[in-house]
This record gives C-alpha cells, structure tokens and sequence, in this order.
C-alpha cells in the first residue's frame, strides 16, 4: 500500500512547482477576483484541478450558516455516497464519519494516513480500511465514499483560525496522489481558506452596513413622524397661547399663559435637539455657504436670551474684536444654535453675576479662509475638571443632580461639539467649581472676495400699501391648526379661504385670485407637494387669467422638520418654508416679504 506521509509537508519543491506553477497561477487569478459570486469561483476552482490532476471526482465542502453544502465539479459522479446509500453530511452524522472527524479535529495522527496537518490521504482506500482496525474504529458509519474509488484525498480548507471545509479528492485507479501533491493541495486549502474567510468578512461589512443603513432609514422615517405628530399639537398650544395673549387679561391669567408658552418652547427646544442630533449622526446635516455679518449673528443670539438674563437680573455684554471681518461667507444659522446653546447654558447656570461673549480672530493669518475664535463666560455654579470632558457626550451632564434642579436632556453641547467640528473648528472648556466657566470655540469660514463684499441685501421699508389686506388662502388638513391660522390672518386684517386638502386648493387658485397661498405639507387625497405642482402646471391653461394665477407664492405650512423636506417643496415649486408651531410673527414676516416682492414687480412693470 502506497499512502503513507512520514514527515510534515514543507514549501513546494522545486520540481512541484514547475510541475503546478500553471494552475497555482490560475487559481490565485480565480481567488483574487471580487465581483464573482462565490459558487461560481468554487466550480471554476474545482474544474481547474480537475483538469490538472486529472482526478474522477473533486468537491468542496463548506460549513454555511451551521449547515454543510458540498459543491461538486460539473459531471461530478455523488462521490461521498456512502455504502448505507446517504449522503455523507457531517451535520447530520456529527462525528460519526471521516469528514466529520476531520472537521472537528478527532484523527489518530499516528496513523500513517494522515499528515500532521490533519490532510486524510490513501492510494488504496478499500484495502486500507479491510486491514487497519485502528482506522475502522475511527469510523462508526463506515466508509464514507462511494464504491470503487481506490485514490482519496481530504485536505482541510482553513482561514481565520477555523476548519471552514474540506477539499475531496477521488479516483478510481490506485496511486493516483504523491507527497508533493499532497503537500500543494495543503497549501492550496490554506489559500482557498484565506479567501473564503475574506469574502465571508465583506459579505458580513456589507450586510452590516446594509443593516445599518435600514436602522437609520427607519430612525429617520421615525423621528420625522415623532416631529409631525408632535409638531402639529404644539402648533395649536404655541399658536392659540400668543393669540389669547393678544388679549386684554387679568395678570393672574397673563402669567399662566406665559407659563404655558415658556414651557411649549422648552419641550420644542427638546423635540429640536433630538432631531438635530440624529441629523448629524446620520450625516444628514450639511452646512450653508452663504454671506452673513459676524457681529449680527452674534446681536441676534444675545438678543433671544436678553429677556432671560434681565429677568434674573444678570449682566450680558459682547465684546467683538475690530479686526473680525465685517462679512464672511458660511452658516451663520448654525453658527447662531452654537451661541444660542452655551448662552443658554451659561444664563441657566448663573444666578448672579454676568454672562460675557467675545469674538477674535483665532490667527493672524491672512488668505481664503478666516478662523474666529467664540467664547461664553459666566460667572456660575462652575464644573468639576473630572466632568469637563463627559458633558460633550450626549445625554450626559455635570452630575445628577444637574438634571434635578437646572433640568435638559444633556443634548445640547453635543449638538455644539458635533456642529463645530462641521465647521472646521474645536470647543472646549475652562472651569473650576464655583468659579463659573468659559466655554470657547473656532470656527473656520471663508473670506469675502472684494467685489462681493456689498453682497447682502438690505431690506428698506415698502410702501404701506405693500402691507395693506391680502387675500390668502390656507390650505391645512387639521381643523385646528387651520383655525389658529385663519385666526391670525384675519386679526391682521387679511381675507382669509380655508381649504382642507390639496384639491381642493388647486381648485380655489384656479377659480379665485390669491396673493399668497400657504399649504401644509401631508393632507388626504392630494398633498400639499403635488397640490402645488398641478398648480405650477396651470401655466399651460389657454386662458391667461388662470396662467397668471399659476405662479401664486406658495409657502409650505408644515409639522416636517427633517433634511430634505425643505428641498423636497422648494423643486416641487413652493416659495418657502415655514416649520410648526407656526407664530404669528412668522407669517407676518413672511406676508410682508411677498408684499414687498409684488410691489417690486408691479413697479417693474410701470417702468417698462
């Protein structure tokens, strides 16, 4: 019997690679490759040493998902069909046959069929298992393979530290496999194993990310529901609270509604948080380039927190250097939430004393780009340095105690950090316990080129006529929230239409003259998107009346605060964007905008 291996296989010989350095060439050609399926580079690996080493029957079997799957070359004759006639399996058979010995490491290395690698080899199967007791043992089911084969070889097939397969090899003539052969499949099996093992790992990467990627479509569709369904109440408790306010009331009611509408703003700065939080996670934000003044965007974040500080009692003074540009390009709205946030902080923290904000350069550099460096120092309860680092994690504040008397969620100087380093800058912060804090960051935005640096308009007072009546038409599924519109509107002195779905808009501008349409977003039967582009598709009717009616402003009216919303109704031909809760001053700012619009082109027109 020729099937004894008595030493460990080494390194190809000379001789053994001269005899495979074709096919070895052929198949690191098939293995390499990353846009095949794995099936088929098995078969393609299969038929090539078929064809090489002119075996019977060749296989591969692997371990899939706790199963085994044997792959076969094309023709192959059912090689592992035992004498019982089933099918070896060693998920079925566990350890019961040759395969699963192998597989699972139960060999007796001192048998001569085996190598130290654990590789099962013999050129005289039948007659070897009749003689060799020991080797019977090994095998409670008995033979593995189908009658007839005298040449059989079971190479291991490793990668990543695991036994993923085996390579089976059969013939039916004796002596048919030689140590050096024996040795190349080994080698071979290592590198299949490699192989299989990376493709396992980016089948895993892209499954992962395919998940992920479901996780933050459901995350996102999620959260711009939560922001519908919040928003839409809110409207009705933010907007209802500001008309009754308008009222003339008792200071006993004028200070519970003022509660109520101090707290609906509160739980509205919550909603935003957690939306913008997960808009940067997802990274769903991007930033505006756009000119914008420094000074005023720091004017307008100490102006939302001026009332707060008087009412405490407390100093809040800006400081801005003169050598700060007087106009920059970038996204002074993001800009502003940064301040707006630590000012908040500051002022929530501090119950005497003063709140202080300054503006420098961070660098004398000059070029493209200019960095400015923001700080916000008070003179409050201060933070202990082993907390310093923790509270720019979300959720996550000084000390619990924190949550109890200031209250927030702890989102905030997340939202500050995650937006900074969009901005190409840092935030950090100074403090000691009692000692109040200073929380400064640096910001990156871009210089103004001299032809440009008159680039932001200023708006100068229209004529009054600009803001006399309007006839407007508001188009809102939800009774309430059309109401508090509509009730707005009309004490403005507005004529006010009411619709309650898109066609039934698309209808009224069809039929009616209207200065300015606003259109909630998600109605029945027809939404405020498709509304207003069968209302844009007017500009094709014959009659001029209903053409000119066809470029109607329209603004959205909508509970949908997400990325993208805002771009969704601007490319289907809506004007702008107003988010609920909807506040008087809002629409008035707008109505005025459009106002001023109209004038300019009815002067326009008496020009030309």
């Amino acid at each position: 019997m020729s099937h004894a291996v008595e030493e460990k296989p080494k390194d190809l010989p000379q001789d053994a690679l001269g005899q495979w350095g074709g096919l070895s060439l052929r198949l690191v050609e098939i293995l390499g490759r990353s846009d095949t399926d794995e099936e088929g580079d098995i078969q393609a690996i299969l038929a090539e040493l078929r064809k090489s080493l002119d075996v019977d029957a060749i296989a591969i079997k692997l371990r899939r998902d706790g199963a085994w799957a044997v792959i076969e070359a094309d023709g192959g004759q059912q090689m592992f069909l035992g004498p019982d006639r089933r099918l070896c399996e060693p998920a079925h058979e566990g350890r019961h046959c040759l395969c699963g010995k192998i597989l699972f490491g139960e060999i007796a290395p001192k048998l001569s069929c085996f190598t130290p690698n654990g590789t099962f080899w013999s050129n005289d199967y039948p007659p070897m298992v009749a003689s060799s007791p020991e080797f019977r043992a090994l095998l409670k089911r008995g033979t593995c393979v189908r009658d007839g084969y005298q040449s059989i070889a079971n190479i291991i097939l490793r990668g990543g530290g695991k036994r993923l397969g085996l390579l089976h090899l059969a013939d039916r003539r004796p002596d048919r496999f030689s140590s050096a052969m024996i040795s190349f499949l080994e080698q071979l099996g290592t590198v299949i194993g490699l192989s299989l093992t990376r493709r396992y790992s980016e089948r895993e990467l892209k499954l992962a990310k395919e998940h992920a990627e479901a996780a933050n479509r459901a995350k996102s569709e999620f959260l711009a529901n939560m922001s519908h369904e919040i928003r839409t109440p809110m409207n009705a408790i933010v907007g209802f609270t500001d008309l009754v306010l308008a009222d003339s009331l008792t200071d006993d009611q004028r200070q519970s509604l003022e509660i109520v509408k101090g707290r609906s703003q509160d739980l509205l700065r919550i909603i935003d948080d957690i939306l913008d939080l997960a808009r940067i996670e997802a990274e769903q934000m991007g930033l505006i380039d756009e000119p914008f003044r420094p000074r005023d965007a720091v004017a307008s974040a100490t102006a939302s927190v001026s009332l707060r500080a008087q009412q405490k009692g407390l100093v809040l003074r800006t400081a801005v250097a003169d050598r700060v540009p007087a106009e920059l390009r970038g996204d002074s709205l993001r800009l502003r939430q940064v301040l707006l946030n630590l000012l908040s902080n500051a002022l929530k923290f501090t119950a005497t004393g003063s709140v202080e904000v300054e503006v420098d350069c961070a660098s004398d550099l000059t070029g493209p780009t200019c960095e400015l460096r923001f700080s916000v120092r008070d003179s409050g309860i201060g933070i202990p340095l082993a907390r310093q680092a923790a509270i720019f994690e979300p959720f996550i504040q000084a000390d619990s105690s924190t949550v109890r008397t200031y209250g927030g969620t702890g989102l905030g100087l997340t939202i500050c950090r995650r937006l900074v380093e969009k901005m190409g800058g840092e935030i950090g912060v100074s403090s000691e316990p009692g000692q109040g804090a200073t929380f400064s960051f640096t910001a990156s935005f871009r210089r103004l080129a001299m032809h440009n640096s008159r680039s932001i308009p200023i708006l100068h007072s229209a004529s009054s006529d600009a803001f006399a009546s309007r006839r407007i038409l508001v188009a809102e599924d939800d009774p309430t929230s059309r109401m508090l519109v509509a009730n707005i509107l009309r004490r403005d002195g507005h004529a006010v239409d009411e619709v309650a779905d898109g066609r039934a808009a698309l209808g009224s501008v069809r039929e009616a003259d209207f200065d300015l349409v606003f259109m909630d977003v998600q109605m029945p039967d027809m939404d405020g998107l498709a509304a207003t582009l069968a209302i844009r598709a007017l500009g094709s009717d014959p009659d001029a009346k209903i053409q000119r009616r066809s470029q109607t402003p329209i603004v959205a009216l909508t509970a949908h605060a997400m990325r993208g919303d805002r771009e969704r109704c601007l490319s289907a031909g809506m004007n702008g964007y107003i988010t609920k809760p909807v506040q008087a001053d809002h629409l008035r700012v707008t109505i005025k905008e459009y106002a001023r619009q109209d004038e300019t082109a009815k002067d326009k027109s008496h020009v030309d």
